[in-house]
């Protein structure tokens, strides 16, 4: 019986988590940021400025520098060279 009612919980969560929407537009939002400050950003400083926790900076950075969309220069981020 247990299984079912969970079942039936999972079932009524909607398509397009507004979590992940969030997520998106954090990774967006943290890009462009990255871009705009050629001199380097340091994740202290986005966790500042978008108040969300270090561990979620660390994992949105992780993903761009493999996308390489961002470098990573000792703990500092920058846009990557033209």
């Amino acid at each position: 019986m247990p299984f079912e009612l969970g079942k039936a919980m999972h079932e009524s969560i909607p398509p397009g988590n507004p979590e992940d929407e969030a997520g998106l537009r954090l990774d967006e939002q943290i890009l462009e940021y990255i871009k705009q400050h050629q001199e380097g950003v340091r994740i202290t400083t986005m966790e500042q400025k978008f108040r969300e926790s270090r561990m979620r900076i660390g994992f949105i950075t992780k993903r761009l520098l493999n996308e390489g969309k961002i470098l990573r220069i000792q703990d500092d981020f920058y846009p990557p060279e033209d």
